[in-house]
This record gives structure tokens, sequence and C-alpha cells, in this order.
């Protein structure tokens, strides 16, 4: 009777172990889900000083509803509206409320939006959202993005309208995006090839992380002693060149 006992007890406690194990995961999983759509309010700032250029060519971004929309900058990076993006690319664009979910399909079946210009719009400080409760489709594909360093990018909503990064908008047409800070011009424009930037020596084109090793070879230090803040390709003097910038735990 002892030993039965004893093994009863001895059975229910790996029972009630996993059941606890069980419980802890959904927890965690439940969690981190909410933690994904937890939706952030921040400032940046709306920059109609900014020039866009797409191939060469000026471009002015009109809403829905025919209103000017104008470049945001937060943290460095340049976003622009994504609606005009789609007309921009041929493709239509659209929202779904319920999923919160825009859409860029098909060929795009109507003329872009005209608006009225916004002549009065200057530098200011402005409050958006940060919304990684929004999916993004392209063709049928959802899409995510990052940044220069890897780090992942959410779209942001102010006014209306979805934004999205320059360098993201840059994939999604194909283009490499460039800037000139002496003018405050950002450039898409379209490349032969997939990589970014132009060998000085030979004048064939260099990939971001060819950049990179050479800016860490000319400071004769290895990647792993150090963390990239950015590695951007500019205009200077009409010439692309790339501005790695990065720092060492001294």
């Amino acid at each position: 009777m002892k030993q039965g006992t004893i093994k009863k007890k001895w059975l229910r406690k790996p029972i009630v172990f996993v059941l606890f194990c069980a419980i802890l995961i959904v927890g965690l999983l439940a969690g981190g889900a909410a933690a994904s759509t937890n939706v952030t309010s921040v400032t940046a700032q709306l920059r109609p000083d900014l020039t866009i250029l797409v191939d060469g060519i000026s471009q002015t971004f009109y809403n829905a509803q025919g209103g000017e929309v104008h470049p945001i900058l937060y943290k460095g990076t340049t976003y622009l509206p994504i609606r005009a993006i789609g007309e921009l690319m041929g493709k239509n664009v659209n929202w779904d409320q319920n999923t919160h979910t825009v859409t860029l399909s098909g060929t795009r079946s109507s003329g872009s939006v005209a608006g009225t210009m916004d002549t009065a719009a200057k530098i200011q400080d402005v409050t958006v959202q940060i919304r990684p409760d929004f999916t993004i489709i392209v063709d049928n594909s959802i899409r995510s993005f990052q940044d220069v360093n890897g780090v992942t990018v959410y779209p942001l909503l102010f006014e209306g309208s979805t934004y999205l990064p320059i360098r993201a908008i840059g994939g999604l047409m194909g283009k490499t995006v460039g800037w000139d800070g002496k003018t405050g011009t950002v450039s898409l424009t379209t490349s032969t090839s997939g990589n970014l930037g132009t060998d000085a020596e030979n004048g064939t084109i260099i990939s971001t992380e060819k950049a990179r090793e050479l800016a860490l070879a000319h400071a004769g230090l290895a990647a792993s002693q150090v963390t990239f803040v950015k590695s951007v390709l500019e205009y200077d003097d009409g010439r692309q060149v790339y501005d790695v910038e990065f720092y060492t735990s001294d």
C-alpha cells in the first residue's frame, strides 16, 4: 500500500508541472502578441522643405482627398506617404480598416490624385503614431522593413495617411536611395544592378557591405569591434558617396 501511495504522488507532480508550464507559455505568447501591436505616439517633424526626386523628377504628394502631404522626419529617417508611392509604382492602393492592412497590387486602374498645393506649410513638430499593428502587402506578399542597421521599423500614421521610411520605399520600387544634405534632397533612382555606391577607382558599383568594409579597413578596426550607427548613400558635389558611422566600446 505504501508503495502504491508513493507512486501516485510521483505521477501527479509531473502532470501539475506540465500544466503549469503550458499555462506559462500561453501567457508569454499572449504578452508577446500584445507587445507587437502596441501603438505609440511620438514627436516627429513635418518637412515641407525637403525635395523628393524620383528618377530626377521632383514629386508632390497628395492624399485621397486631394490635400498635399509632406515628408516626415523621425529619428533621422525620412518617411513618405504610401498612397502616393503606390501611384508612382502604378499600383492600386487599398486600405482594410478591419484588419489594418494596406495593399498595393495589380496595375493601377485610375490616374494619380490631383490636389491643391499647401503653400503655407512650414517645418514644425507633429505628433505621429508608430503602428506595428499595420500590415503592408505588396503583390500578395507581406512586407516588413528594417533600417540600415537591420532594426525593424514600422509604418507611421499622421492625419489619416500611412507613411513608410524612404529606405523601404526604395526597396519596394527597386530604386537606389540617395541624400544630398546641402540641398535637402532625397533621390530615388533606378539602378541597373542590385548594389549601391560607386567604386572611385574603377567606376563600378559597390554594396553597402563593401562600403562598411572599406571604412573599417581605413580605421584599422574589425566589424566585431564596432557598432554601426548608419551607412547612407549621399551626394557630394555630384558624386555618390557613403556616409558610414560607427563607434567602439571606448
